[in-house]
């Protein structure tokens, strides 16, 4: 055998040492734990302050392009949102309000406006003076359907004849706004009072025909039986007015009393 046989045989021998089983068992557990010692070292800082990065980390960086010194937490899906379900009932309910929508009166009900406007849709305070506007607000705007006061007297005349003058100081419409004949509407009560516009019997004792007092706006022949006294064979006062008596006694011997009148009582003639 020649010199160069044997030393090729030399190597061969020497290669399949190195690739023994043996062999690259250990260098599997080489390779790994220097894996584990550079994983674990990747939390150091350096001298300028950074962090080195671990192999995981830097796996994670290459691979998937995520930043492991990225502490911003990743947002959570947008729930999607159900669509809102028509509820028919709640829409009837937002129409039946003061100064809702309406097709008629019916979907005003239970308001304080409680008529619906004829041309505009929506619930109003009125579409007429009467009988819909009363007390302090007598005229009814047709055009924007409100209760307001009186500007004039024809607006009064047109609502009731009877209450025909506005009062234009406090807006409402009256029977009389003084006993002047021309803003003057009262007839069997004669006279315009002083204090409230309305027709009465008097304001004083001169307004009376018959009787001598005035109380309350009211004719009254007297106010206790004295007021009778000077009247002759008058010797009560029942209801403000004078009368015979009551009873017997107010009567002379031979009268008795019959309907506040004393009358001959024959059984005593």
């Amino acid at each position: 055998m020649s010199f160069n046989n044997m030393k090729k045989r030399v190597k061969k021998k020497s290669s399949k040492k190195l690739f023994s089983n043996r062999n690259v068992l250990i260098a599997l557990v080489i390779i790994l734990l220097a894996i584990v010692l550079y994983n674990t070292s990747g939390s150091r800082e350096d001298g300028l302050g950074n962090i080195s990065p671990g192999l995981y980390d830097t796996i994670a960086s290459t691979f998937f392009g995520v930043d492991p010194n990225d502490e911003t937490e990743t947002p959570s899906p947008t729930p999607e949102l159900e669509p809102e379900e028509d509820n028919e009932e709640s829409n009837e309910e937002t129409q039946n309000i003061d100064g809702g929508l309406c097709e008629d009166d019916t979907d005003c009900v239970g308001t304080n406006t409680p008529f619906c406007h004829e041309t505009r849709g929506f619930c109003v305070e009125c579409k007429t003076s009467k009988p819909h506007c009363r007390f302090a607000k007598p005229i009814c705007d047709v055009d924007e359907g409100i209760c307001k006061l009186c500007n004039t007297d024809q607006e009064c005349e047109d609502k009731n004849p009877r209450y025909k003058y506005c009062n234009y100081n406090i807006g409402d419409c009256v029977r009389c706004i003084s006993q002047d004949s021309k803003r003057n509407n009262c007839g069997v009560l004669p006279v315009c009072s002083t204090s409230g516009n309305e027709c009465v019997e008097c304001n004083t004792p001169f307004d009376c025909i018959e009787s001598r007092f005035c109380v309350s706006n009211t004719c009254m022949d007297c106010i206790n039986d004295n007021d009778c006294s000077t009247l002759e064979e008058r010797n009560v006062c029942v209801s403000s007015k004078c009368y015979d008596c009551t009873d017997d006694s107010h009567c002379s011997f031979s009268y008795k009393c019959v309907f506040r009148t004393c009358v001959l009582d024959e059984t005593r003639t």
